[in-house]
């Protein structure tokens, strides 16, 4: 399966609210932060699997969120994969 493809099907198993996680926590982070390109798919890798125990839905759909993290991260790099995430997630949840 292609990287595109195993963004798409992995995107399609994890649920809305972790989606809207994802979305909304990558995009905070980025505003927050002093460098955005230290907010990017190497950093969520690691901030979830530290937080995994957390947040149950981070725990629920971590089989789902890290395959398609690492395809982003592959198939455009740590920093690009990270904004090529969001734009896909504002498309699917219809986010402005």
């Amino acid at each position: 399966m292609g990287r595109e493809a195993t963004i798409r099907s992995e995107m399609e198993s994890i649920d809305e609210e972790t989606l809207k996680w994802l979305l909304e926590f990558s995009t905070w982070k980025r505003r927050k932060t002093e460098n955005p390109s230290d907010v990017n798919i190497r950093f969520l890798l690691e901030y979830m699997a530290k937080r995994l125990y957390d947040y149950y839905f981070l725990h629920r759909n971590y089989v789902h969120l890290v395959p398609m993290l690492e395809a982003y991260g592959d198939e455009f790099g740590n920093v690009e994969g990270l904004s090529r995430m969001i734009k896909d997630l504002k498309a699917r949840l219809s986010v402005e």
